[in-house]
């Protein structure tokens, strides 16, 4: 195995090969289009998952006005192409997703973005705790309980800072 990776790194572009490709203009711009309806996905998982069956669950469980096209960019990680951009966002503002009890991340698309460099690293989730004295739940001690788990972004209590709601 070393043999191999001491010839790699000995390889280099001849003068022919290290030639600049010129793109033409416009064809980014259809990119950009679809890239602004698109995310990024990338599930959780050593399972291998594919793209047949996450189409599916996914298509049921997000209830989108029309049909996601979903394409396998590498190994669990897909890029997510919505007809519109109201289906797109909504899907964006009610992440977390799991699938088949496993997170995956959605991120929206990023054309520099390289699929096997797709490693997201923090990810927003609703904590609720049931069963809590009345006293323990305030905006205090939810800030509190929440900040043992990571960082918090929002706590659900009243104006006066009681969250009594559904107790």
């Amino acid at each position: 195995m070393e043999d191999i990776e001491d010839q790699w790194s000995n390889l280099r572009l001849t003068e022919e090969e290290e030639e600049v490709i010129e793109f033409p203009q416009g064809s980014e711009d259809e990119i950009y289009r679809k890239g602004e309806r698109s995310l990024i996905e990338k599930i959780c998982s050593d399972r291998v998952v594919g793209k047949e069956v996450i189409t599916s669950a996914m298509g049921k469980i997000w209830r989108i006005s029309k049909r996601a096209m979903f394409q396998e960019v590498g190994k669990n990680v897909f890029v997510i192409t919505f007809a519109n951009h109201a289906d797109r966002q909504r899907i964006l503002d009610r992440k977390p997703w799991l699938f088949a009890n496993v997170l995956f991340f959605i991120m929206p698309y990023d054309g520099n973005l390289q699929p096997g460099k797709t490693h997201p690293d923090k990810e927003a989730f609703w904590l609720q705790i049931h069963n809590l004295p009345l006293g323990f739940m305030t905006e205090d001690w939810g800030r509190r309980t929440g900040e043992s788990v990571g960082n918090v972004l929002d706590i659900d209590a009243d104006e006066d800072g009681v969250g009594w709601a559904n107790a």
